[in-house]
């Protein structure tokens, strides 16, 4: 007989965990003038041209001087019709972090899954909410990522519980094409279910038709629907599209700060260390959630391999999927606790799952969280855009590092040389390569060489920047460079 008492504990848990990983976001959140991340201002600037013309944005005129564009709207579009009913502050600000914090939910009901403790499953939400490279890649941030990973693992949910409920089958088909519009990384689900499909049969299972299909129908459809998007990008890129047209000195800082170590603190050590446990457990019981599971884990893998995915992107989804199936080896490792008779085994074990929680994913994400904030853009900088805007000509190039262009185009109205939105960006690598030569070369002759070559007129110096480049020695030249805004330094080129 169902314990009501006993759910309705769970259910007020999990409401628990969720409001406290949306509230410690929105504490960090909140802290933030403007966004962290350059993409979230190109994505708020693209979906504010569709509240105004109701169209995408084809021709960009300010991201790298003017240029053409290519990204699937579907975002855009989402976010536009949220402001319809939403104050923009909630729908770009809010709204993000809502998304992500409702992968929470979704892992506990997968881990019940998994396993049927339903201990274990409130603890791996607790885990998800506190993953380190998702809490911070996310944070303060209009990430498609926000909204990407749940829908993936809820897609992930529903292949399990598909042959129990066939209503479902709806749900999967239009969880797809919305998982199919949003990014070209959702790749990763049919390759997953490829792998899936081949544990499967490794084991001599028998999948069932409706799952098949459902299969073909996914990998049939993010084929179709990335070919129709991103052809004209192809053909302009060839194989270079795996890599989004990003620089390959860009590619190779991605791809240099993988290591174990890394993993460990981007993920944190009980996903992992109980992860791989339980995969190996999962293998050795035949389980068919855990095949699935593994799907997607290997699948990420082996597009980090295969450098065919940013680490940070593949961490993510790496973290999730390990925290799910982490919940067999801590069950494991439970249980082998119980077989010693050590004294008090429940508070033991509770308090090394709390310890390492704590140690090993909420202070990582918290301190992470912290460096974001010092980084972020700032009222001081938010003054400098309103400068820029309001006392440059509109045909002005300001210049800025590359991680900045998308804030000067979105706040200060003005074209920049580049930003981070390098599909179809023309001559990327060399933009790249010019552009960090201007902000880290002491020759004012090679700088003003390369700013006559992109037309820049005016210069951003924040504080992120010269802790990237440091000191400028060249812009002192009050002959060359007359400062216009004091903190952060707009200086104008005279010669």
């Amino acid at each position: 007989m169902l314990d009501l008492k006993k759910v309705r504990n769970e259910t007020w848990m999990l409401i628990a965990i969720f409001s406290l990983v949306f509230l410690v976001r929105l504490v960090f959140t909140l802290q933030m003038p403007a966004f962290s991340d350059d993409s979230s201002f190109i994505i708020q600037r693209y979906t504010e041209h569709i509240s105004q013309e109701g169209i995408p944005l084809i021709q960009d005129p300010l991201s790298y001087g003017g240029r053409s564009v290519l990204y699937s709207p579907f975002l855009n579009y989402l976010l536009w019709i949220l402001d319809f009913f939403l104050p923009s502050f909630v729908v770009f600000k809010i709204l993000p972090q809502l998304f992500i914090s409702s992968l929470v939910i979704l892992v506990y009901f997968i881990a019940k899954e998994v396993n049927t403790n339903e201990t274990l499953a409130l603890l791996a939400a607790l885990l998800s909410g506190f993953i380190p490279i998702i809490f911070v890649k996310t944070l303060n941030s209009i990430s498609v990522y926000s909204l990407m990973i749940p829908l993936l693992f809820y897609l992930i949910y529903i292949m399990i519980r598909l042959e129990r409920d066939n209503r479902l089958i709806l749900h999967f088909v239009i969880g797809s094409f919305i998982l199919a519009a949003l990014h070209p990384s959702s790749f990763l689900l049919p390759i997953a279910l490829i792998f899936y499909f081949m544990f499967m049969v490794s084991e001599s299972f028998s999948i069932k038709t409706v799952k098949k299909e459902i299969m073909f129908f996914l990998i049939f459809l993010v084929l179709l629907l990335q070919f129709l998007l991103y052809k004209q990008a192809f053909l302009q890129h060839g194989w270079g599209i795996i890599w989004g047209n990003v620089p390959m000195d860009v590619v190779s800082s991605y791809f240099e700060e993988i290591s174990i170590l890394n993993m460990f603190y981007t993920i944190g050590v009980l996903p992992i260390l109980f992860g791989f446990i339980g995969i190996v457990l999962g293998f050795y019981r035949k389980k068919e959630n855990i095949f699935l599971l593994s799907g997607v884990i290997m699948s990420t893998l082996l597009l980090l391999w295969l450098r065919f995915l940013e680490p940070d992107i593949g961490l993510m989804f790496l973290g999730v999927a390990l925290t799910v199936v982490s919940i067999n080896g801590l069950d494991f490792f439970y249980n082998y606790l119980l077989k010693t008779k050590i004294k008090n085994v429940d508070r033991f074990f509770s308090i090394i799952l709390i310890g390492g929680i704590l140690i090993f994913s909420i202070v990582p994400s918290f301190v992470a969280s912290y460096n974001v904030v010092q980084d972020s853009p700032d009222n001081n900088d938010l003054e400098a855009m309103q400068w820029i805007r309001d006392n440059t000509p509109e045909d002005a190039v300001v210049l800025g590092d590359v991680d900045e262009g998308g804030f000067i185009s979105q706040y200060g109205k003005r074209k920049n040389v580049m930003d981070t939105n390098f599909l179809l960006a023309p001559e990327a690598s060399q933009r790249f390569n010019d552009l960090s030569i201007i902000l880290s070369t002491k020759s004012e002759a090679k700088a003003l060489e390369l700013m006559k070559k992109y037309n820049i007129k005016y210069v951003y110096i924040s504080d992120k920047t010269i802790k990237k480049y440091g000191e400028l020695v060249y812009i002192n030249d009050e002959n060359c460079f007359k400062r216009m805004h004091k903190q952060p330094a707009v200086y104008k080129i005279l010669c």
